[in-house]
């Protein structure tokens, strides 16, 4: 029967107009293993809880384990859990605004701003919840019997996001000890780290997505960790 990998990604694994789809990873490691059956599920803005599945949330992801039955999964998620913000995305306060005018908006932010910074405490999903989340999906994959978990850890921005965000670095490294800890906790799972460096030939111009050569080097990162 032929191998699966199941990439479950986020938009940092998608193209994107400055990024066409043959420079991305997922693209790179298809034509690395045509053998392989590589199914790709990613969408803009994804984090961990997509990864929760179960009986009425066909869309979760965590449901992909039981449809598809991977040998292997290939998970780049993250970013868009542990990014500071100034207000939870899902906060009611937040959710007002979003329905309020533009100019309304603006002065909102603008006084906003004045008194408050971007917080890691107020994440889209909170340190504890994003722990759970990603115990409880390698749990799954246990039973599931996945041969091997590969998970790039998120990124080290570059230099000028790094201070215009001071927050930004202490709220990555908190949220990669956690994958780091899921990988001494399974014998199956394994980190990369291939943007460590945080170099800008890495990023596009947001800061924030790969270049073709940081795509590269999370397929190399990748590939070495493929043969089980």
């Amino acid at each position: 029967m032929q191998k699966k990998i199941l990439i479950i990604g986020s938009s940092c694994s998608l193209p994107r107009p400055d990024g066409v789809y043959e420079k991305t990873w997922p693209f790179l490691l298809k034509v690395a293993y045509p053998d392989y059956d590589i199914i790709t599920l990613a969408r803009r803005r994804n984090n961990t809880r997509s990864l929760q599945g179960g009986t009425g949330k066909a869309w979760a992801y965590g449901d992909s384990l039981h449809f598809y039955h991977p040998d292997i999964v290939v998970m780049q998620i993250g970013i868009s859990d542990c990014f500071p913000r100034y207000l939870r995305a899902s906060s009611l306060l937040n959710k007002l605004i979003e329905r309020c005018p533009s100019w309304i908006q603006t002065i909102f932010w603008k006084c906003y701003k004045l008194f408050f910074h971007r917080n890691v405490k107020r994440a889209d999903v909170p340190y504890a919840e994003f722990c759970h989340n990603i115990r409880q999906y390698m749990e799954e994959c246990r039973a599931e019997q996945v041969a091997k978990v590969v998970i790039v850890l998120i990124y080290t921005p570059p230099e000028w996001l790094r201070k215009r965000i001071p927050t930004l670095m202490g709220a990555i490294d908190l949220y990669n000890r956690a994958y780091q800890k899921i990988a001494e906790d399974y014998g199956f799972v394994v980190t990369v780290h291939p943007l460590q460096e945080g170099k800008d030939e890495y990023f596009l111009p947001d800061g924030i997505h790969s270049t073709d050569l940081g795509h590269q080097l999370i397929f190399e990162a990748i590939n070495a960790e493929i043969p089980l």
